[in-house]
């Protein structure tokens, strides 16, 4: 499953001239949509745009409702960029201490994609690859330290089901 697809699962889960909220909230449907379509792969313009955007408005310090900062962490989240990814999980944190019940999730996915990128176990079980050996999706290997009370804080199911999930995914492979 690429990054994409995976975002966009989390986000599923979690359920520029306009006003920070306004364009972010705009931005945020853009990229759910184009992320629906699989269009973010070739990384459109419009998705750089997009990027760049939210980048600009987090270094301004213009975002500091919690929406904002869910919107904000959700579009950086689809980025490949390591720095992106980094400020996206800041962002999340923000929003979740701030109250916003669909930020964990996300900050969850983040936690997970950057350790993986790191080389080590991911935290919560959020990441899924395609196995060819195997012709089935399997979780990336998850630290067996975090527990299922851990993940549920999070707003995710317990490991079981995160398990259950992926290889439900081979039916819409």
């Amino acid at each position: 499953m690429t990054a994409f697809a995976a975002t966009l699962a989390v986000l599923v889960l979690a359920a520029g001239c306009a006003s920070p909220p306004e364009d972010l909230e705009r931005l945020y449907a853009r990229t759910l949509g184009e992320l629906s379509g699989a269009r973010l792969s070739d990384h459109s313009r419009t998705h750089q745009r997009s990027l760049d955007r939210v980048r600009s408005l987090a270094e301004s310090g213009a975002l500091e409702k919690p929406e904002d900062l869910f919107h904000a962490a959700a579009i950086l989240s689809t980025s490949l960029d390591q720095a992106d990814l980094e400020l996206a999980l800041e962002l999340a944190r923000r929003a979740s201490a701030r109250g916003e019940p669909r930020a964990s999730v996300v900050e969850a996915d983040l936690t997970d994609q950057l350790l993986i990128r790191a080389g080590a176990p991911q935290r919560y079980g959020t990441q899924v690859a395609w196995s060819p050996v195997l012709e089935e999706w399997i979780l990336y290997p998850v630290d067996p330290a975090t527990t299922d009370d851990e993940r549920r804080a999070m707003g995710l199911p317990g490991l079981a089901e995160l398990r259950e999930r992926a290889q439900g995914l081979a039916s819409e492979r």
